[in-house]
């Protein structure tokens, strides 16, 4: 329990819709990545959303910045507000969070990306570990569980807790023959210092989808 970081976040971010046709992420036949990779200092600094829903525009900006970090060579991070905005004029729905598909218009739409950059879905964890190869990190979107209120302190571990909390976004940018992991956005004192991570069998339990945007110079 002392190595236990107790936490009383809430998931309301993402609305679970039906997504809109788009390509899954192709492997190539006879494919393999490495046993490990880890990606997370790519990442901008670790961001922290409070008690508001929009963490589904914070994976999404985390996800793109990573990228023109590495594109530009300039760290700097985007703001999450003006999507989620845009997103919920965009979805329509009065709950709290919004959808895939709305933020993925969001995005565009602000020019936070350009329209015609592609848009890949990924729905497995082997598609998470092809994608964090090729693309160097993924939105992964969770039904996530109470054991994201107990992670360890030494690793970010999430605990064992299955109750469920409901849809949660996060990017992910690192897998290892045991876990996978990334940022969350819950501030640093959430997990190890703000990073997620999970076993292959939660991830397996609790993974919905995922996407990324082939992001070209």
């Amino acid at each position: 329990m002392f190595f236990t970081k107790k936490t009383c976040y809430k998931a309301n971010g993402v609305i679970f819709t039906p997504r809109a046709l788009a390509p899954r992420i192709q492997a190539p036949v006879g494919y393999s990545v490495p046993e490990y990779i880890d990606g997370l200092s790519y990442f901008t600094p670790v961001d922290n959303q409070l008690e508001n829903p929009w963490c589904l525009a914070y994976a999404t900006c985390a996800l793109i910045e990573r990228r023109n970090w590495q594109l530009t060579g300039i760290c700097k991070q985007l703001n999450p507000e003006p999507l989620y905005i845009e997103s919920k004029l965009n979805d329509g729905d009065p709950r709290p969070g919004t959808t895939v598909l709305s933020m993925i218009k969001a995005v565009r739409s602000l020019r936070y990306i350009s329209e015609d950059t592609p848009l890949i879905y990924l729905d497995t964890a082997d598609e998470y570990r092809f994608a964090v190869h090729k693309y160097g990190a993924a939105v992964c979107v969770f039904n996530i569980t109470q054991g994201w209120n107990s992670c360890s302190r030494l690793n970010g571990m999430i605990g064992d807790d299955n109750v469920p909390l409901g849809g949660h976004a996060v990017c992910g940018g690192y897998y290892d023959k045991f876990s996978a992991g990334g940022p969350n956005q819950w501030g640093v004192g959430w997990g190890w210092q703000g990073y997620w991570r999970m076993t292959w069998e939660q991830f397996k339990q609790q993974f919905d989808s995922g996407f990324v945007f082939d992001i070209q110079e």
